[in-house]
Order: C-alpha cells, then structure tokens, then sequence
C-alpha cells in the first residue's frame, strides 16, 4: 500500500511563524500647548473653494492685504492644497476682517474663519452672509428679526 504525505509534506498547510512579542504601549508626556495657543490668537484660516482655479500661494494672502488694507502689518502662508493662514498684529484688525464679509478671490469664495485648538479636516466651512431686504415694513421685520430693530 502506498505511504501517505503530511500536510507539511504536501504543503498544503505550514504552521504559521511565531509572531514577535508586543512592545509596550509608548507614553506620550503631558504637553502644555498654551505658547502655541497664545501664539495663534491673532489668526484666521482660510479656504478657497475652487483650489484648481485659486491656488494656495502667497499670491492669495497678498491679495487680500491689498482688499483689507492691511498691507504690511499680516502674515500669511500656504497650509495645503486648499487652505491658507494669516496672522494679524492686532485683534481689531482681525475682527474687522472678519466682520466686512464674505470675501472671494479670482471669482470665487474664500471661506474666513478665526483659528481654533481643534480644527478638523472640514474647518473653515462656513460663509457668514448679510442680506439687506428693502421695502418691509417695520412691523413685519421686527416681528422676524427683533434683535436687529436699526436694520428695519
């Protein structure tokens, strides 16, 4: 009668190798992140909504020094493929920046929002919008908008 193979003989089957023993999980040191934080205050984030027709360079930072009548006194850089930053000297130029909205560049909008801690993939994402209605009368908007009576 005929002898019969092993698995390992046929190999059809081989034992797996030894897997490495686990190294211990590695401890992060406590960061204090308040110089970097203190650092960033003054900053905005920028992001171009068509980054094939407006590209990130220091063109669009220089740009918008020009149209905020800024120039000289930001700083601005790349951060990707779509983003950009600037940082401000002073707070009341960044607010007043922020509320001359919305602005755009070479046709298309340019999403402004101040820096955070936590920013994720998706910040900036929103565009604040004025809209100025003519011809309601006083009663109809103030029952819509109580809050914003010297528009109406």
């Amino acid at each position: 009668m005929a002898r019969r193979f092993s698995r390992a003989e046929k190999e059809k089957w081989q034992a797996p190798p030894e897997l490495p023993t686990k190294r211990p999980p590695v401890r992060i040191p406590a960061n204090d992140n308040a110089e970097l934080i203190e650092a960033n205050r003054l900053t905005i984030i920028g992001r171009l909504t068509n980054p094939q027709v407006q590209k990130p360079t220091r063109a669009v930072t220089d740009f918008m020094a020009q149209v905020w009548n800024l120039e000289g006194r930001i700083e601005g850089r790349a951060l990707g493929l779509d983003k950009f930053q600037v940082k401000f000297e002073t707070e009341h130029d960044l607010i007043q920046v922020l509320e001359k909205g919305p602005y755009h560049y070479k046709r298309w909008m340019l999403l402004l929002q101040r820096w955070e801690p936590t920013v994720s993939e998706e910040f900036p994402s929103i565009i604040s919008f004025n809209v100025k209605i003519h011809g309601i009368p006083y009663t109809i908007g103030r029952r819509y908008h109580p809050h914003n009576r010297r528009d109406w």
